[in-house]
Protein backbone atom coordinates (compact mmCIF):
# COMPACT_ATOMS: atom_id res chain seq x y z
CA UNK A 1 0.00 0.00 0.00
CA UNK A 2 3.09 2.45 1.01
CA UNK A 3 3.96 2.65 -2.67
CA UNK A 4 0.34 3.39 -4.26
CA UNK A 5 0.04 5.88 -1.43
CA UNK A 6 3.25 7.71 -2.29
CA UNK A 7 3.24 7.46 -6.08
CA UNK A 8 3.10 10.81 -7.94
CA UNK A 9 3.50 12.45 -4.48
CA UNK A 10 6.04 15.41 -5.30
CA UNK A 11 6.65 17.95 -1.97
CA UNK A 12 8.43 20.51 -4.44
CA UNK A 13 5.13 20.28 -6.97
CA UNK A 14 7.04 19.23 -9.98
CA UNK A 15 4.70 16.69 -12.11
CA UNK A 16 5.89 13.38 -11.76
CA UNK A 17 8.22 13.19 -14.95
CA UNK A 18 8.54 9.07 -14.58
CA UNK A 19 5.33 8.88 -14.72
CA UNK A 20 4.60 7.05 -18.06
CA UNK A 21 1.18 8.99 -19.13
CA UNK A 22 3.46 12.57 -17.97
CA UNK A 23 5.34 11.47 -20.38
CA UNK A 24 2.75 10.73 -23.04
CA UNK A 25 1.20 13.56 -22.42
CA UNK A 26 4.33 15.71 -22.79
CA UNK A 27 5.33 14.48 -26.48
CA UNK A 28 1.08 14.74 -27.67
CA UNK A 29 1.64 18.02 -26.53
CA UNK A 30 4.87 19.14 -28.02
CA UNK A 31 3.51 17.54 -31.49
CA UNK A 32 0.15 19.39 -30.82
CA UNK A 33 2.20 23.01 -30.28
CA UNK A 34 4.15 22.29 -33.06
CA UNK A 35 1.15 21.46 -35.62
CA UNK A 36 -0.32 24.60 -34.31
CA UNK A 37 2.96 26.74 -35.20
CA UNK A 38 2.60 25.45 -38.82
CA UNK A 39 -0.87 25.64 -39.26
CA UNK A 40 -0.26 29.86 -37.79
CA UNK A 41 2.50 30.57 -39.81
CA UNK A 42 2.04 28.87 -42.90
CA UNK A 43 -0.39 30.98 -45.01
CA UNK A 44 -0.74 28.55 -48.00
CA UNK A 45 -3.26 25.20 -46.29
CA UNK A 46 -1.74 22.84 -49.11
CA UNK A 47 1.78 23.41 -47.29
CA UNK A 48 0.79 22.53 -43.64
CA UNK A 49 1.14 19.23 -43.88
CA UNK A 50 4.49 19.20 -45.84
CA UNK A 51 5.95 21.87 -43.57
CA UNK A 52 4.56 19.99 -40.39
CA UNK A 53 6.11 16.59 -41.66
CA UNK A 54 9.52 18.65 -42.20
CA UNK A 55 9.43 19.63 -38.38
CA UNK A 56 8.57 16.37 -37.61
CA UNK A 57 11.79 14.95 -37.21
CA UNK A 58 14.01 17.36 -35.23
CA UNK A 59 10.42 18.18 -33.19
CA UNK A 60 10.33 14.29 -31.67
CA UNK A 61 13.68 14.14 -31.62
CA UNK A 62 14.14 16.70 -29.25
CA UNK A 63 11.40 15.75 -27.23
CA UNK A 64 12.34 11.97 -27.13
CA UNK A 65 15.92 13.18 -25.88
CA UNK A 66 13.95 15.56 -23.14
CA UNK A 67 12.59 13.16 -22.07
CA UNK A 68 15.04 11.16 -21.39
CA UNK A 69 16.99 13.46 -19.49
CA UNK A 70 14.88 15.21 -16.98
CA UNK A 71 13.01 11.36 -15.71
CA UNK A 72 16.86 10.65 -15.25
CA UNK A 73 16.91 13.98 -13.19
CA UNK A 74 13.92 13.91 -11.45
CA UNK A 75 15.48 12.97 -7.85
CA UNK A 76 17.79 15.87 -8.20
CA UNK A 77 15.16 17.80 -9.59
CA UNK A 78 12.65 17.27 -6.40
CA UNK A 79 15.53 18.38 -3.72
CA UNK A 80 15.64 21.88 -5.09
CA UNK A 81 12.88 24.89 -5.24
CA UNK A 82 10.45 24.31 -8.11
CA UNK A 83 11.67 27.71 -9.49
CA UNK A 84 14.96 26.40 -9.72
CA UNK A 85 13.35 22.91 -11.04
CA UNK A 86 11.99 24.68 -13.72
CA UNK A 87 14.63 26.53 -14.57
CA UNK A 88 16.81 23.32 -15.06
CA UNK A 89 14.22 22.10 -17.20
CA UNK A 90 14.02 25.30 -19.38
CA UNK A 91 18.09 25.03 -19.77
CA UNK A 92 17.95 21.46 -20.49
CA UNK A 93 15.22 22.26 -23.55
CA UNK A 94 17.31 24.79 -24.95
CA UNK A 95 20.78 23.06 -24.70
CA UNK A 96 19.10 19.78 -25.97
CA UNK A 97 17.31 21.93 -29.35
CA UNK A 98 20.74 23.85 -29.82
CA UNK A 99 22.91 20.60 -29.94
CA UNK A 100 20.68 18.58 -32.33
CA UNK A 101 20.69 22.00 -34.63
CA UNK A 102 24.01 22.30 -34.44
CA UNK A 103 24.88 18.48 -35.11
CA UNK A 104 22.77 18.24 -38.16
CA UNK A 105 23.65 22.54 -39.31
CA UNK A 106 25.17 23.07 -42.79
CA UNK A 107 27.23 25.77 -43.29
CA UNK A 108 27.26 28.48 -40.26
CA UNK A 109 26.77 27.64 -36.72
CA UNK A 110 24.51 30.49 -35.78
CA UNK A 111 21.65 30.84 -37.63
CA UNK A 112 18.25 32.89 -37.73
CA UNK A 113 16.98 29.31 -37.76
CA UNK A 114 18.32 28.15 -34.25
CA UNK A 115 17.13 31.48 -33.13
CA UNK A 116 13.54 30.61 -33.89
CA UNK A 117 13.67 27.01 -32.68
CA UNK A 118 15.39 28.05 -29.48
CA UNK A 119 12.50 30.63 -29.03
CA UNK A 120 9.97 28.23 -30.15
CA UNK A 121 11.56 25.49 -27.30
CA UNK A 122 11.10 28.52 -25.07
CA UNK A 123 7.75 28.83 -25.56
CA UNK A 124 6.69 25.80 -25.68
CA UNK A 125 8.62 24.85 -22.73
CA UNK A 126 6.87 27.54 -20.75
CA UNK A 127 3.05 26.68 -22.01
CA UNK A 128 3.55 22.74 -21.31
CA UNK A 129 5.04 23.88 -17.71
CA UNK A 130 1.68 25.81 -17.51
CA UNK A 131 -0.44 23.39 -18.19
CA UNK A 132 1.11 20.34 -16.17
CA UNK A 133 1.41 22.87 -13.29
CA UNK A 134 -2.58 23.80 -13.26
CA UNK A 135 -3.21 20.24 -14.02
CA UNK A 136 -1.45 18.85 -11.35
CA UNK A 137 -2.95 21.78 -8.87
CA UNK A 138 -6.22 20.47 -9.91
CA UNK A 139 -6.32 17.11 -9.20
CA UNK A 140 -4.10 17.48 -5.49
CA UNK A 141 -7.42 18.31 -3.56
CA UNK A 142 -8.94 14.94 -4.37
CA UNK A 143 -5.69 13.03 -4.88
CA UNK A 144 -4.69 14.02 -1.22
CA UNK A 145 -8.00 13.06 0.13
CA UNK A 146 -7.79 9.58 -1.46
CA UNK A 147 -4.31 8.92 0.02
CA UNK A 148 -5.74 10.22 3.25
CA UNK A 149 -8.40 8.36 3.73
CA UNK A 150 -6.09 5.15 2.60
CA UNK A 151 -3.64 6.22 5.39
CA UNK A 152 -6.43 6.16 7.63
CA UNK A 153 -7.51 2.72 6.90
CA UNK A 154 -4.41 1.70 8.05
CA UNK A 155 -4.98 2.81 11.81
CA UNK A 156 -7.30 0.18 13.26
CA UNK A 157 -7.26 -1.82 16.13
CA UNK A 158 -5.19 -4.86 15.05
CA UNK A 159 -2.36 -2.57 14.14
CA UNK A 160 -2.18 -0.91 17.88
CA UNK A 161 -2.44 -4.67 18.96
CA UNK A 162 0.32 -6.35 16.79
CA UNK A 163 2.60 -3.02 17.33
CA UNK A 164 1.67 -3.22 21.35
CA UNK A 165 2.99 -7.30 21.08
CA UNK A 166 5.85 -6.54 19.55
CA UNK A 167 6.59 -3.65 21.90
CA UNK A 168 6.27 -6.34 24.99
CA UNK A 169 8.08 -8.96 23.04
CA UNK A 170 11.84 -6.53 23.81
CA UNK A 171 10.77 -4.19 26.44
CA UNK A 172 13.37 -5.87 28.76
CA UNK A 173 15.69 -7.21 25.61
CA UNK A 174 16.28 -3.89 24.24
CA UNK A 175 14.53 -1.16 26.61
CA UNK A 176 15.93 1.78 24.17
CA UNK A 177 14.63 0.19 21.17
CA UNK A 178 11.29 -0.24 22.91
CA UNK A 179 11.11 3.16 23.62
CA UNK A 180 12.11 4.46 20.60
CA UNK A 181 9.08 2.50 18.86
CA UNK A 182 6.84 3.57 21.74
CA UNK A 183 7.49 7.59 20.54
CA UNK A 184 6.89 6.17 17.11
CA UNK A 185 3.55 4.98 17.69
CA UNK A 186 2.45 8.06 19.99
CA UNK A 187 3.87 10.40 17.13
CA UNK A 188 1.89 8.02 14.29
CA UNK A 189 -1.47 8.46 16.05
CA UNK A 190 -0.75 12.44 16.85
CA UNK A 191 -0.17 12.87 13.19
CA UNK A 192 -3.40 10.87 12.09
CA UNK A 193 -5.48 12.88 14.53
CA UNK A 194 -4.39 15.99 13.61
CA UNK A 195 -4.13 15.18 9.71
CA UNK A 196 -6.87 12.72 8.92
CA UNK A 197 -9.38 13.80 11.67
CA UNK A 198 -9.04 17.22 12.02
CA UNK A 199 -8.11 18.67 8.83
CA UNK A 200 -11.28 19.43 6.52
CA UNK A 201 -11.27 18.16 3.59
CA UNK A 202 -12.73 21.05 2.08
CA UNK A 203 -9.55 23.03 3.09
CA UNK A 204 -7.73 20.89 0.62
CA UNK A 205 -9.03 23.30 -1.77
CA UNK A 206 -6.40 25.49 -1.44
CA UNK A 207 -2.94 25.39 -2.35
CA UNK A 208 -2.00 25.40 1.79
CA UNK A 209 -4.30 22.81 2.55
CA UNK A 210 -2.90 20.78 -0.07
CA UNK A 211 0.78 21.08 0.85
CA UNK A 212 -0.26 20.32 4.45
CA UNK A 213 -2.21 17.28 3.22
CA UNK A 214 1.10 16.38 1.38
CA UNK A 215 3.38 17.28 5.00
CA UNK A 216 0.60 14.90 6.71
CA UNK A 217 1.12 11.52 3.71
CA UNK A 218 4.88 11.68 4.14
CA UNK A 219 4.56 12.57 7.85
CA UNK A 220 2.79 9.70 8.52
CA UNK A 221 3.88 7.13 5.92
CA UNK A 222 7.56 7.20 7.24
CA UNK A 223 6.49 6.67 10.69
CA UNK A 224 5.60 2.54 10.91
CA UNK A 225 9.23 1.47 9.24
CA UNK A 226 9.89 1.41 12.86
CA UNK A 227 7.24 -0.23 14.29
CA UNK A 228 7.67 -2.68 11.16
CA UNK A 229 10.84 -3.35 12.60
CA UNK A 230 9.62 -4.14 16.33
CA UNK A 231 8.07 -7.14 15.47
Amino acid sequence: MDSSIRQNLSPTGLPDFRNPATVLHIFLAANVLGLLTVLIFEPDPARWMPAFLTLLPMLDGAAIVILLIIPAAAPYLAGIPLFSAWAVIFVTTQLVVAGLHLAFAQGSAITPSLLRELLWAGVATALIGSWLHLRQQARSPALAEARLMALSARIRPHFLFNSLNGILGIIRSDPRRAEKALEELAELFRAWRVCGRGMKWRSMESTSGARRAGWCIGRITTLPVGMRRVG
